[in-house]
């Protein structure tokens, strides 16, 4: 457990919401065990914590209260980031007092990163069902008896939550990438995320950044067009064409010779889609399935090239890295049958939390057939390291498993990728290319451009996750922060200020300067709000692309109402001249006050400490 001092800034960068809990003293609690099955069920790591009660202000009483709710904030936590909320900050316990209305239970008063956008109702679900979790979970005993039924209230709270709460698959790989790179962000609303601040902020709504063109998105998403323009542009693309009725699909189909792929025009996922169709019976069943699934009524009958596709995933004008996707498969040990494998892979699979599973490993007629065009069977005891596929391609619905082939893929292809992207215009794209042999180029094997993805899945996946960190490192300039200095001091104090602006901008900088009711833009021309707040002046002056440093001119108290609006600040500059009280503007605070707007804004200095000057 980690003591936190007040107003320590060192391991909270994030706002806290408060949150309240009411729980019993266990009679009886294994926490290890609990950790332990936290950890396979949820992947909670229970380190980080933060407590405001010390050590010696615990007694035998108290200690397993505390140890409970630093579990159930954990797992409130985890709630909330599976349904998109990006809290990463450690979870904070303030006190506790006994409930004297039920013996034996303790009020917990608690706090949990706060997101803007986010509402507060969110959070209370999140802890309610985090209760539950831990509950239930307090003994070996129950760890063992309820089983799947413990799950119950959690997963009806995750459905609530991501009917509230705007994510996609990527949004929480990405934050998380940017709190651990200490860069700061802001929820614009809608799912839609600043990074950094002023002249080095950037936007991003999963893994769609600001640079993305409309018309790029739009043709991308639809697959004739896309193939259209991939072909004017002389890149090679599928041989294909729409069809609405089964008489068309039958033509088509011969047209092209078998095999043949058959889709819906307006999905992706894998949904809809047929492979390996090889006559009448087979198109017609694969044209029923795809003319249910699209929302346009129109199905796509394609020739179908031989090979395996490999996601190409182009970032910011370069190959960010390449993965062969194999489908959903198990690996042999040389002791074990195939079915064998399936059990087991499945039983893992059951022991995570019902929104942390994988999709199931299946043994059904697809699966049978999949295998036995690789060799194997139900019966069929695989070598050690041998896999064994369960389904004939990689789908987002079905699953699979990515194969890192950066290191092997030919400069051809990576060539072809990159001029996919930028003739679609996307800043990232994931470029899904047909190959035999990704090693070999592209016009040696016949491979082709199956799909330009606008807003490709990134981070949630073994291969991918391993290049987050450089995707973000060049998406943003260093921390994203820009320079931030303070000046406390009334509003008749503006020399310093003004003097600072005028040195900054000599230098070249683009530096604004903000009061609490007057704010400045790099010209010296004022800027007008609809608010006389210096939070909310600040808040909304980081939205500013043109801003490159900002000097915040502190005349009152607010900040000890409202917080500051930023996580850090470059510099601190006191003055004697007394300030007003944000309340009651006619009053000076008290020396007290005074006092303690000083060592909050003290606490939030970078370091060297040398930047606060009095």
């Amino acid at each position: 457990m980690q003591a936190l001092k007040n107003g320590d800034q060192t391991l909270l960068r994030q706002p806290i919401q408060s949150v309240r809990m009411v729980l019993e003293r266990p009679s009886a609690a294994h926490f290890d065990a609990l950790d332990d099955w936290l950890k396979t069920a949820l992947d909670i790591d229970p380190a980080p914590f933060v407590c405001y009660i010390p050590r010696t202000a615990m007694t035998q009483e108290t200690f397993p209260v505390m140890e409970t709710a630093r579990r159930c904030l954990l797992a409130a936590r985890a709630l909330l980031q599976a349904a998109g909320v990006p809290c990463f900050d450690p979870c904070v316990v303030f006190g506790m007092i006994k409930d004297e209305r039920r013996p034996f239970h303790w009020i917990v008063k608690a706090g949990l990163a706060r997101i803007d956008g986010i509402p507060d109702v969110c959070y209370t679900l999140a802890v309610e069902a985090a209760i539950e979790i831990v509950r239930n979970s307090l003994t070996r005993a129950e760890l063992l008896a309820h089983g799947e039924s413990r799950w119950s209230e959690a997963e009806k709270a995750l459905r609530q939550l991501k009917s509230m709460v705007i994510s996609g698959k990527s949004t929480i790989p990405l934050l998380r990438c940017a709190h651990q790179l200490d860069i700061p962000f802001l929820h614009l609303g809608g799912g839609v995320y600043q990074l950094g601040w002023g002249a080095k902020s950037r936007r991003l709504d999963r893994s769609i950044t600001e640079a993305e063109s409309l018309l790029g998105a739009k043709l991308a998403q639809h697959k004739v067009w896309s193939a259209g323009l991939l072909r004017a542009a002389g890149l090679p693309a599928p041989e294909h064409g729409i069809v609405v009725s089964e008489r068309e699909a039958v033509g088509m189909a011969r047209r092209f010779g078998w095999p043949v792929i058959v889709k819906p025009v307006d999905l992706d996922r894998g949904e809809g889609v047929t492979v390996g169709v090889r006559d009448d019976t087979a198109l017609l069943a694969a044209f029923t399935n795809a003319l249910q699934s699209s929302k346009i009524k129109q199905v796509v009958i394609e020739r179908e090239v031989p090979g395996i596709c490999h996601r190409l995933l182009v970032a910011n004008g370069r190959l960010l890295y390449a993965a062969k996707r194999l489908p959903k498969s198990v690996m042999g040990d040389g002791q074990r049958t195939v079915a064998e494998l399936i059990e087991s892979a499945n039983q893992d699979r059951l022991k995570k939390a019902p929104w942390m599973r994988s999709e199931p490993f299946p043994d059904d007629d697809m699966a049978v057939r999949s295998m036995e065009v690789a060799g194997f069977n139900l019966s069929s005891i695989p070598s050690e390291g041998k896999t064994v596929p369960l389904r004939p391609f990689e789908t987002t619905r079905w699953g699979g498993q990515d194969e890192d082939v950066t290191g092997s893929l030919h400069p051809d292809n990576r060539q072809l990728a990159l001029r996919a992207a930028a003739l679609f215009d996307l800043h990232v794209a994931g470029i899904d290319i047909m190959s035999a042999d990704i090693a070999k180029p592209w016009h040696e094997n016949g491979a082709i451009i199956n799909e330009v993805n606008f807003s490709p899945t990134l981070g949630d996946g073994p291969v991918s996750a391993k290049y987050i960190t450089s995707f973000m490192q060049e998406f943003i300039d260093g921390d994203g922060r820009i320079p931030i200095e303070v000046f406390v001091g009334a509003v008749s104090a503006m020399d310093g200020p003004i003097a600072r602006k005028r040195e900054l901008t000599n230098q070249g900088i683009r530096c604004f300067l903000a009061g609490y009711e007057r704010t400045f833009d790099d010209s010296g021309a004022e800027i007008l709000f609809t608010f006389r707040s210096l939070f909310q002046r600040c808040r909304a002056l980081l939205m500013n692309p043109r801003m490159e440093a900002l000097i915040l001119v502190a005349e009152n108290d607010e900040f000890l109402y409202t917080g500051l609006p930023v996580d850090c600040i470059t510099r601190l500059i006191l003055s004697e001249h007394p300030l007003t009280d944000w309340k009651n503007p006619k009053e000076t605070i008290s020396p007290d006050r005074f006092n303690r707007l000083k060592k909050l804004l003290e606490n939030f200095v970078r370091l060297p400490k040398t930047a606060i000057v009095s």
